[in-house]
């Protein structure tokens, strides 16, 4: 798996604090406290983070889906934050204003893209992770060391990852989009053969009993395919990248695609 350390030079240069508790390139600090979230990649230590944030600080970030490195987001803002007063920065949000509400009223800071510096910040961040994501894909494309068995049955395959690809459509009729759109592609693999091993299927995520059971769920209720609303594989497609400026992802595309195609 590719890192993420030429996302922090793009903008942040050498005026990022370093900190003694950050140990993994994973581990996030907190933006106004000594607080570190370890192991932030997954879902859980995200939530745990943006937790701490709200709880501790009164803090919301909007729209972190759309953050493309919540590390080098949350390191810039530090620096900012330790320079500037929050107010400076963040709108206020006065909960329980109602004249009905009869909670305590508090006051919440928000933290978001219409602030014109967080805009360029995610910006930023969105055209690196970018950059970086379409070497790695070119690279997949050239690369005659790939080596990998099917996951749907014992032939192996080396050299251009599309003879795996074409294999996988045409023998086993699963067909997880076009090459071109794809990156990461063995870390994808190694996704689709877990979820089989466990006996999950791919589209609706139904636990079988046993291997065939759940190669007849698929082949019956044409299950071949990934599950567009699974978030978990939104980062091997390239169009997720862009969702900044497009405001869409492969599930929005997929949908198109299957509207012009009942359209034809």
């Amino acid at each position: 798996m590719e890192n993420d350390t030429i996302l922090e030079p793009l903008i942040f240069d050498d005026h990022v604090p370093s900190s003694p508790l950050l140990k993994m390139e994973n581990d996030i600090p907190c933006v106004l406290c000594e607080y570190v979230e370890y192991g932030v990649e997954n879902k859980a230590g995200k939530d745990n983070y943006l937790c701490h944030l709200l709880v501790g600080h009164f803090l919301v970030v909007a729209d972190v889906k759309l953050i493309a490195d919540l590390r080098s987001y949350a390191m810039y803002w530090k620096r900012r934050f330790s320079e500037e007063k929050l107010e400076t920065f963040c709108s206020k949000i006065l909960t329980n204003t109602g004249a009905k509400d009869k909670a305590k009223s508090e006051e919440y800071f928000l933290l978001c893209d219409a602030l014109p510096e967080d805009k360029q910040v995610r910006e930023d961040l969105q055209l690196g992770k970018l950059k970086q994501l379409l070497l790695r894909q070119e690279f997949e494309r050239v690369d005659e060391t790939f080596k990998r068995m099917c996951p749907f049955c014992t032939k192996c395959f080396q050299g251009n990852r599309l003879l795996l690809f074409n294999h996988m459509s045409d023998d086993h009729n699963f067909n997880i989009g076009h090459p071109d759109n794809i990156v990461n592609v063995r870390e994808l693999l190694n996704d689709i053969e877990h979820k089989l091993e466990s006996l999950h299927c791919l589209f609706c995520e139904k636990v079988f009993k046993d291997r065939p059971s759940l190669r007849e769920h698929m082949r019956k209720k044409a299950h071949r395919k990934l599950n567009p609303k699974n978030k978990d594989f939104d980062k091997y497609y390239i169009i997720n990248y862009l969702e900044f400026s497009w405001g869409k992802n492969w599930e929005s595309l997929q949908g198109e695609s299957d509207r012009l195609d009942g359209n034809q």
